[in-house]
């Protein structure tokens, strides 16, 4: 980038701000060559700007902020006064008001505004921890006064000053910002699209009970970062917002509502009261839960695959559990009425193109800038991006970053997104704007008129399947960090999902009285491959074992005994084996047995076991051959895996089926040659015995 370029992109950051952290009326100055500035300790007063009214600098009429400040140090502050600023000159590229979000908040801009009734002198004592509330009325022949008066976008904040005992420190010790537009009628409309994640990483007990049950109960109550999202969607009123929901949110939800109980091996009853929960975790679940799907079926939604599924590494080490993960998914949404349509949107805007061929064909991709090859800078990211067949759209995601230094809010959000759509309206850029907000974003309390906000002449709110238009290129790929590739979900934790899978689908084919057991296990088992676990594997593969750990040993509570060595009197004959059923559930199930050579054992095909019950089965053994026959039994469900541990014996056979009558024909046949044998001896003898008489 030339040198001129970037000198006057630095000017119009800073402006010809002057009166910057001093009280004192100095000008101050900056080389745009100069090594940053080290990082200094955090203000010891945290400001927050939640209301912006209005939301773009008005032609009439005053500019209304209020706020908190919070008192995060160990001093006690007092005479602590809250003063308004203003930018001189407006930004007017989008290059502009990037370089300004990620600038240090400590850079001054703009003068203080230090006339009288135009600043908050009424908090005079704030011990530590304290947070008190403040609020700024700026008329417009101020603002005016402030301003160049140009078309753009200016950024607009305010700094507190206070006292400890030590002392009044020279510079402001708490500080705040946000941008303000002003635009003239008659600028074309920026279509503009706002995306709401509902997303959330979740956690079980190897019960299955959510493990994480308090933090839960403080995002869904009052103030939490789940019902703030619930607030900013309900206040959203006719505008059109694209929701992007991960069903198994609304899972998790639905177990708090219902008590957070933990797997049962029997489907409760329909008139099943939870009445006995805790009300404060059930009452703010149920009523979350039923607002989410009230306004569900006002807005466009975009349907996560289950469990936010880490769709990267799925494609690669599991594409059957994708596959299940997006038809979950759709028949969670269905059962809960919303219409939906599915979608892949990683957290980082990032995939690897060979996991496209297992998206499927009806998705909605939405995809990072940076997923762009060769995009480096606005003027040359496109709206839509053509993959083959597949056409995503694709956002900026330094729109939406964490402003540096501070909280990225419903109002921050707000007016970052009219920031963009005013630069854009001016430079008549037909680019689709698409506010894509962060996985874990939290609106804060204070979003009530963040869409009523974003209704200006400039702006073209819209759903994002209708948000189509501007620049569209084509590639043959798409770029994916190495930084990306390290992170996505190891392949153990797809064994260990598996595992948890079969386990909880071989306990529900056996037990009579559930249904449930298998879809539980397969939403557990989607949840440790989520995106959301990324950074947590270790802690994922374990919950993951050891829910798969619970339920084999409740398998293993199905046991078979049989006789160590069995004696058969012929080629074949029965012997006995004992099943035992340790659940407190009915089960049925069947017996397997393994052997190596000709020995044929001959079962029941279903064999019915209650509760706690015992029952003797008799095997018929059928052998070929004489001899120690060796043979596994083991207890199976009906389609043929196994229950538990197996059991070993050995069978003996004597085939004495035809040999006992060649060996009994032999015998007779030598028995009737002996008698004429015996009797012609008997004869000989006597004669002879004659014959010597007679001489």
């Amino acid at each position: 980038m030339p040198v001129v370029t970037v000198l006057t992109l630095l000017a119009a950051l800073v402006g010809p701000w002057t009166v910057a952290e001093s009280t004192a009326a100095t000008t101050v100055t900056e080389s745009p060559a100069a090594p940053a500035t080290p990082r200094v300790e955090a203000d010891p007063l945290t400001l927050t700007i939640d209301s912006l009214t209005p939301a773009v600098i008005p032609r009439k009429g005053p500019i209304t902020m209020k706020g908190t400040v919070t008192n995060d140090s160990l001093d006690e502050w007092q005479d602590i006064k809250v003063y308004p600023r203003l930018s001189h000159s407006p930004f007017t590229t989008s290059q502009e008001v990037r370089l300004a979000t990620e600038s240090d908040p400590r850079l001054p801009f703009g003068d203080r505004i230090t006339s009288e009734g135009h600043f908050d002198a009424g908090i005079t004592q704030l011990a530590p921890g304290e947070t008190r509330s403040w609020s700024i009325r700026i008329p417009r022949a101020v603002v005016a006064s402030r301003i160049s008066g140009s078309e753009g976008t200016y950024q607009i904040g305010v700094q507190a000053l206070g006292a400890t005992e030590d002392g009044r420190p020279e510079n402001a010790v708490g500080r705040a910002r946000t941008f303000i537009s002003l635009m003239n009628p008659g600028h074309d409309k920026v279509a503009t699209s706002v995306v709401v994640p509902i997303r959330r990483g979740i956690l079980r007990n190897a019960d299955g009970a959510l493990s994480d049950e308090s933090d839960w109960t403080q995002e869904l109550g009052s103030g939490g970062r789940l019902a703030n999202l619930a607030t900013l969607l309900s206040n959203s009123g006719n505008a059109p917002v694209t929701m992007l929901v991960d069903p198994a949110v609304l899972s998790a939800a639905e177990q708090l509502a219902e008590g957070n109980l933990p797997r049962v091996l029997e489907d409760p009853e329909e008139d099943a009261s939870s009445s006995s929960a805790d009300s404060n975790l059930t009452l703010p679940a149920q009523v979350w839960l039923e607002e989410i799907t009230s306004i569900a079926s006002d807005h466009e939604v975009l349907g996560l695959p289950y469990g936010d599924i880490d769709v990267a590494s799925a494609a690669t080490y599991d594409e059957e559990l994708l596959r299940r993960a997006r038809k979950l998914s759709q028949r969670t949404l269905s059962a809960r009425s919303i219409s939906a349509t599915p979608a892949v949107v990683p957290p980082s805007g990032l995939l690897p193109v060979d996991a496209l061929a297992s998206i499927t064909d009806r998705a909605t991709l939405l995809m990072s800038s940076e997923a762009v090859p060769g995009a480096t800078d606005e003027i040359t990211v496109p709206s839509t991006l053509r993959v083959g067949k597949r056409t995503m759209s694709i956002y900026d995601p330094s729109l939406m970053a964490e402003p540096e230094g501070e909280p990225l809010n419903a109002l921050s959000a707000r007016q970052r997104v009219l920031a963009e759509a005013s630069v854009r309206s001016l430079s008549g850029s037909k680019q689709a704007l698409v506010a894509n907000l962060p996985s874990d974003f939290d609106p804060g309390e204070s979003s009530t008129d963040f869409f009523s906000g974003l209704d200006q002449s400039f702006v073209d709110l819209r759903g994002l399947s209708q948000n189509t238009g501007g620049p569209s290129r084509e590639s043959e790929h798409l770029d994916y960090p190495k930084r990306q590739e390290i992170r996505e979900i190891h392949p153990s934790l797809f064994t260990a999902a598996d595992e948890l899978i079969a386990a909880g689908a071989t306990l529900d084919e056996i037990v009579t009285t559930s249904d449930s057991i298998a879809s539980h296990s397969l939403a557990e088992a989607l949840n440790y491959t989520s995106y959301m676990m990324r950074d947590h594997q270790s802690t994922a593969e374990r919950h993951s074992i050891e829910a798969r750990d619970w339920l084999r040993d409740r398998l293993d509570l199905v046991t078979i005994d049989a006789p160590e060595f069995v004696i058969l009197s012929a080629a074949s004959g029965p012997f006995a084996v004992t099943i035992t059923n340790g659940l407190d559930v009915p089960v049925t199930l069947a017996i397997e047995a393994h052997t190596r050579d000709d020995l044929e054992i001959m079962a029941p095909g279903e064999i019915e076991l209650g509760a706690n019950a015992s029952r003797t089965i008799q095997l018929d053994a059928k052998a070929n051959s004489i001899g120690v026959h060796s043979v596994e039994l083991l207890a199976t469900d009906l389609q043929g895996r196994p229950i538990g541990t197996s059991e070993q014996m050995s069978v003996r056979s004597n085939s004495v089926g035809k040999v006992i009558w060649v060996i009994l024909g032999v015998g007779v046949g030598i028995l009737f040659l002996a008698i004429p044998v015996r009797w012609i001896r008997r004869h000989r003898k006597k004669k002879a015995a004659a014959d010597e008489v007679g001489s």
